[in-house]
């Protein structure tokens, strides 16, 4: 297929196309600098910009964070609110507070949706996270599972991406 035959709208469809032939030309040419499709977290970026790319992504109308400062020199707090339900993350203005937010994002999100690393992006100033039902993770595993495998990494406090 060419660009002009992709449906921008049927990300399902670009995301399969991909791992019918992964390369980093095809993820770069389709999915580099769009929010509608995968999540792009640069190193400047905010813990809550975060929460807000997935929410772009995904059109839940029930994802929304915010930052808040805590007394003292305690540091910031993440609220994340998703479906009528609080969770509260403290921050240390590390590189670690990336990956604590992702890391329960996933578990917030969880059972609805999982938020995945999009290994081309390994190694750039700005890392590519793919947020997916659990269904259409499920339905990719079963077609492409070696594919899914070597191109997207499920979360995990073993394997930090920013820290």
């Amino acid at each position: 297929m060419t660009t002009e035959q992709f449906n921008r709208s049927d990300k399902m469809q670009l995301i399969r196309a991909y791992l019918s032939a992964p390369s980093g030309d095809f993820f770069e040419t389709h999915f580099f600098d769009t929010s509608d499709i995968v999540m792009w977290i640069d190193w400047g970026d905010e813990e809550d910009d975060m929460v807000r790319y997935c929410e772009n992504v995904l059109h839940t109308g029930h994802l929304r964070a915010e930052v808040n400062a805590l007394p003292g020199e305690e540091g910031w707090e993440l609220i994340i609110d998703y479906k009528g339900k609080t969770h509260r993350i403290h921050l240390t203005a590390t590189p670690q507070d990336r990956d604590d937010v992702l890391l329960q994002l996933n578990r917030i999100l969880n059972p609805d949706y999982q938020v995945r690393f999009c290994n081309v992006s390994d190694g750039s100033d700005s890392l590519a996270f793919l947020p997916l039902t659990l269904s259409q993770w499920a339905s990719l595993e079963q077609e492409f599972p070696e594919q899914v495998e070597a191109c997207f990494t499920l979360l995990s406090e073993d394997h930090p991406l920013f820290s």
